[in-house]
C-alpha cells in the first residue's frame, strides 16, 4: 500500500514538473514571441489662429447740411404774417405774401418831394386797411413811433433825399433799414402776389446818381430778394412814387 502511494506520488510530481517546464513550442518548433503592445499617440496638429487684420476705417467726411433758417409765423385778421421781432407780450410782424399792388403816393408832391410822411398809402394804410379788421383785431394793433431814416450811408452826400420826420403808425410798410436787420438773406426778402415772385415797396426815399435829388423815387425789393438802391437814368433800382402794380406788404406791431 506504502509503494503504491509512494507511486502516485511520484507521478503526481512528474505531471507537475512537466506542466511548469517551459513554453509549448509554436508550429516552426520556436518559443511564442510575446509582441509588446504599442500605444499610439496621435498627433495633434496645431493649427495656428488666423489673424484678420482690419484695415483703418475709411471716414467720409460730409459737409454739415446747414438747415434753413427757422420763420415765426402767426395767423392775424385773415391773413399770414411772419414775425419779425419779438418783444415781451409785442410782435412785429409783416405780410408773408404781397397783399396787394398798389402806388405810394398818386397826388401832387408836396415842395417838389413827397416822402413817407405825406404819402397816400400811409394814409390808406392807417384807415381803410385799418379798418378792414374787425375790432377785437383792431384793438391789439398797436400805434409806433417809426423812424424813417435818411440813406446817406448807402450813398454819397447830396445824392439822397431826406426820409422826412418819424411818424406815429398803426400799420406802416418796412424801412431798408428794417429789410437789411429782419431778412438773412435775399431768398427770405422774397414775396409772392398770387404765386409769382413780385417787386414790393420800401418806405426808404429814393435818389438820381448825380447829385439830382428827388424825393419822388422811393426804394424796393425785386422778385429775386436784392435791394434796390440806385436810379441812373434808364437803369432804375428805384422807383417812381406813382408807379402802379408794385407790391405792398403791410407791418404792424401787435399784442400777442
Amino acid at each position: 500500500m506504502r509503494k503504491f502511494l509512494a507511486i502516485a506520488l511520484a507521478f503526481m510530481l512528474i505531471l507537475t514538473l512537466t506542466a511548469c517546464g517551459g513554453e509549448q513550442p509554436n508550429d516552426s518548433g520556436n518559443a511564442d514571441i510575446t509582441t509588446p503592445t504599442t500605444t499610439t499617440t496621435p498627433i495633434t496638429t496645431t493649427t495656428p489662429p488666423v489673424i484678420t487684420t482690419t484695415s483703418e476705417p475709411v471716414v467720409t467726411t460730409t459737409p454739415p447740411v446747414t438747415a434753413p433758417p427757422v420763420v415765426d409765423k402767426l395767423q392775424f385778421g385773415g391773413y399770414n404774417w411772419i414775425v419779425l421781432e419779438r418783444s415781451g407780450d409785442k410782435a412785429l410782424i409783416v405780410s408773408e405774401n404781397i397783399l396787394e399792388r398798389r402806388s405810394i403816393h398818386n397826388g401832387a408832391m408836396v415842395n417838389n418831394t413827397i416822402t413817407w410822411v405825406d404819402c397816400d398809402l400811409r394814409v390808406y394804410l392807417n384807415s381803410e386797411f385799418y379798418n378792414s379788421f374787425d375790432a377785437a383785431d383792431r384793438a391789439r394793433i398797436i400805434e409806433t413811433q417809426i423812424e424813417n431814416i435818411n440813406p446817406q450811408h448807402y450813398f454819397d452826400a447830396g445824392d439822397y433825399a431826406d426820409a422826412g420826420p418819424d411818424t406815429n403808425d398803426k400799420i406802416f410798410i418796412l424801412s431798408l433799414t428794417e429789410v437789411q436787420k429782419y431778412f438773412v438773406n435775399n431768398s427770405a426778402s422774397i414775396a409772392n402776389y398770387n404765386d409769382s415772385p413780385q417787386w414790393w415797396y420800401l418806405r426808404t426815399p429814393g435818389f438820381y446818381m448825380g447829385g439830382n435829388s428827388d424825393s419822388g423815387k422811393f426804394a424796393f425789393i425785386r422778385e429775386n430778394g436784392e435791394i434796390a438802391l440806385e436810379f441812373s437814368g434808364t437803369n432804375m433800382t428805384m422807383f417812381d412814387h406813382d408807379i402802379g402794380g408794385f407790391g405792398i406788404r403791410p407791418a404792424m406791431w401787435i399784442t400777442l
